[in-house]
């Protein structure tokens, strides 16, 4: 592992604030939060943005309305499948937080509380390095990842689905990963 990333994990396992057994930091208008505690940092990322609601609200009222429009049809319940299936996904970008926890040997990363793919322990050993990446998706929309490179030098997803580049770029610079991306 490169010296300034071991450094930076290492330096991650210690609190600014010894006082005080847990300290939270707000980092910028990002949405990401510093959360500290003796021996390990976590950066939380926050999913739902401001029309999550509306939006939530909107589909709870078409599943009312498929509802009572087509009560025991077929086609009432493919209706009814797919208001779940799209509401399990709104009910995880209202209520999921993602947690990047790092202590002195693993950074683990947690999405929850609805269950969702992509919880991961990473050996801090393993990682060589922290980028910021940027796509743009079928419809021309930038998004935002940040990617740990391994040994063999082959950049893997840490995080996807950020919504700026200011939050890729908090999300490294935080004080738990500051130098990884250098």
């Amino acid at each position: 592992m490169r010296p300034d990333v071991m450094r930076v994990l290492n330096r991650s396992c210690s609190t600014r604030n010894n006082s005080s057994p847990t300290a939270t930091e707000r980092l910028g208008d990002t949405g990401l939060w510093l959360v500290e505690a003796p021996g390990q940092r976590e950066v939380v990322f926050i999913w739902s943005h401001p029309m999550s609601i509306l939006v939530v609200l909107c589909v709870g009222g078409l599943a009312i309305f498929a509802a009572l429009m087509t009560p025991g049809t077929a086609g009432g319940l493919i209706l009814a499948a797919v208001t779940a299936f799209f509401g399990y996904i709104l009910a995880a970008i209202v209520f999921n937080r993602t947690h990047i926890r790092i202590d002195a040997e693993v950074l683990s990363v947690r999405h929850g509380p609805v269950p969702w793919p992509g919880n991961k322990d990473l050996r801090n050993s393993d990682i060589v390095a922290l980028r910021a990446h940027r796509k743009r998706d079928n419809e021309g929309t930038d998004l935002f990842e940040v990617r740990w490179v391994d040994r063999q030098g082959k950049p893997r997803v840490l995080v996807r689905h950020l919504h700026s580049a200011e939050q890729a770029r908090e999300m490294i610079e935080a004080p738990l990963l500051d130098a990884a991306a250098a």
